[in-house]
């Protein structure tokens, strides 16, 4: 009689390992690079993505490396590419408490023409397209252990162009 629950419990597992172990795609912003013939830009554009099971985590993907297969060594990630990080920090319950753009280690890798200002405002628009303010968890930007609030405008641009005097 014990060996015919077996099955049944074999069951169970499987199906409670499959779920721990499950994928979404879901797409999120990223402010990705362009340039070419005077024409240098930020646009703010969903891309598809495969993540966990938790929507929170897809704040650390804006700032991951975005490639395109015909330029599979080129990061177009402006967020990526200034070492900005994205991240979420969590109250004892798992609730989110505050999301950080960090800026403490920025470094602008191949001296594009944008200021920390902007690239920091282009990370806010996009976390801000995955969790609206009016669910109440702020959003600040880090420097070192100081942090200041910030708020992309209500209607946020998709394109960013760099300050005209940067271009070289």
């Amino acid at each position: 009689m014990k060996a015919s629950f077996l099955p049944a419990y074999v069951v169970v597992f499987c199906a409670a390992c499959a779920h721990a172990s499950m994928f979404d795609l879901h797409s999120v912003k990223m402010a990705l690079w362009f340039d070419g013939e005077g024409n240098n830009r930020i646009l703010i554009m969903a891309v598809p993505t495969i993540h966990g099971s938790q929507k929170s985590e897809l704040v650390s993907r804006i700032a991951k490396p975005f490639m395109l297969s015909e330029r599979p060594t080129q990061d177009l990630n402006i967020v990526s590419l200034y070492r900005i990080k994205t991240q979420v920090e969590y109250d004892a319950h798992e609730r989110p408490l505050k999301f950080v753009i960090d800026i403490s280690n920025v470094e602008n890798t191949r001296q594009l023409g944008y200021t920390t200002k902007q690239v920091t405002l282009a990370a806010a628009i996009c976390i801000r397209s995955l969790f609206p303010k009016k669910l109440g968890v702020p959003l600040v930007v880090r420097d070192g252990t100081k942090e200041t609030p910030i708020e992309p405008p209500k209607n946020p641009p998709t394109t960013i162009f760099a300050p005209e005097n940067s271009l070289k």
